[in-house]
């Protein structure tokens, strides 16, 4: 996500995007699959509705505050800020023990 805005060509922010893409749907399988073999079946319904629920509620909260920094400070800051937050994702899962060895 932070070659996007920086990357000088076309070709090179659409590699990012392809890459990214594939990774999240990657991350999306195993996050949802690792999520319905650990929470038990008693609570699996509760659980994701709450998951589905969450996602609806953070979408159009996200894409409000993503177009208020897109007006005032530009496309590049809402990219780079996206980029970093990945990262951050990344890693706290990447030290996170538990995480792991799900």
């Amino acid at each position: 996500m932070l070659v996007i805005p920086v990357g000088s060509s076309l070709v090179v922010a659409t590699g990012a995007m392809v890459t990214v893409a594939a990774l999240q749907a990657v991350l999306n399988v195993f996050y949802l699959t690792m999520l319905q073999r650990n929470v038990p079946a008693r609570a699996l319904g509760r659980v994701m509705s709450l998951l589905a629920m969450c996602a609806g509620v953070a979408y159009p909260l996200s894409g409000l505050l993503a177009g208020g920094v897109t007006q005032t400070m530009g496309p590049a800051a809402v990219i780079e800020a996206a980029g970093i937050g990945i990262a951050v994702a990344f890693c706290v899962g990447f030290v996170s023990q538990r995480y792991r060895n799900l």
